[in-house]
């Protein structure tokens, strides 16, 4: 009987951009599962182009990996043709960095960007072989968390998710991680994380749970050292975040409210964290993230001391404002 990477590897031929699950992109982190103590699947549920370029999951994936006694892996919604070949082969959803089952992991954490991608978590609860209901779920089966923005309302997904992480994650991964590893029962894990003031457990009922602010963003030193996709992805850039939250007060704009209060980067923690990317990854393009950058007060210098260094580089500024710019 072929094992789970053989039927792998004869699936991939006949699908489209095979290079979507193989893994083994620049960066990752490979580890030895048996002596991983938590091992932790992040996944954004929708198609691989799209959520590699997540800078939430890339900042998560190297907290957890800077641990030697944990490992965090990706997996990611694979394409119809993927799926439909998975469901006729009997492969169950697996991690690109292992290709071990997602089932077969302690937590597995999903960020949920916007309301579209719900669908898609089911889809992928389904393919990993995971119960779609949490009700239903055994000691045999991982831990399931959401978290990102969507969080903010739960609810339409609480019957499928064990936890949520309300709020910025930075301060909190590694508190659950150390849970995965001291507590092997699946009921005192959810106990325990229901303990921790940002993370609310639906089966234990309703309960106040604070939104989780990262107060130390500000000293901070982003992941340097981003994985680089064999696939194209929406953004082929190296970036960096130099804002959280945004002093406009919109009143459509659910982030701007959501990732409050503002805090900045001072630039010279903007323009070391740059140029390592950079010299990581190989790009041609840099991206100085945040929700409105053009209020970030530090943009002229970091501009200026990462052009110093690279004058013929390609500077992204997003969401500009007309009435502002450096």
């Amino acid at each position: 009987m072929p094992s789970l990477e053989q039927t792998i590897e004869s699936i991939l031929p006949g699908v489209q951009k095979p290079s979507r699950y193989i893994g083994g992109e620049s960066n990752q982190v490979l580890k030895d599962p048996e002596t991983a103590t938590a091992r932790v699947v992040w996944s954004y549920p929708d198609a691989y182009e799209i959520g590699i370029s997540n800078q939430a999951l890339q900042i998560l994936y190297s907290m957890v990996n800077e641990r030697t006694d944990a490992w965090a892996e990706r997996t990611y919604c694979p394409w119809p043709d993927m799926a439909d070949a998975m469901r006729r082969e009997h492969v169950p959803l697996f991690s690109l960095e292992s290709w071990r089952p997602v089932r077969d992991a302690d937590l597995w954490g999903m960020t949920l960007q916007h309301e579209l991608c719900y669908t898609n978590v089911l889809e992928m609860l389904d393919l990993a072989g995971v119960p779609l209901h949490a009700s239903e779920r055994g000691d045999d089966d991982p831990i399931v968390m959401g978290g990102g923005p969507c969080a903010s309302n739960p609810e339409p997904l609480a019957p499928f998710f064990d936890c949520f992480l309300i709020g910025e994650a930075e301060d909190l991964v590694v508190r659950v991680v150390e849970i995965l590893e001291r507590l092997p029962d699946r009921r005192k894990r959810l106990l325990a994380l229901s303990r921790l003031p940002n993370v609310y457990v639906p089966a234990l009922g309703s309960h106040l749970v604070d939104r989780a602010v990262y107060d130390s963003f500000d000293i901070s030193t982003q992941p340097t050292n981003p994985i680089v996709p064999y696939a194209s992805a929406i953004f082929n850039r190296a970036s960096v975040e130099v804002m959280r939250g945004c002093t406009r007060g919109c009143r459509f704009c659910h982030a701007g409210s959501w990732y409050r209060p503002v805090r900045e980067r001072p630039a010279e923690r903007v323009v070391e964290a740059g140029l390592a990317a950079l010299e990581c990854t190989g790009y041609d393009e840099l991206s100085l993230t945040s929700l409105a950058t053009s209020d970030y007060t530090d943009v002229d210098d970091a501009i200026a001391g990462i052009k110093s260094k690279h004058p013929d580089l390609h500077l992204s500024l997003p969401s500009n404002r007309v009435d502002t710019g450096p």
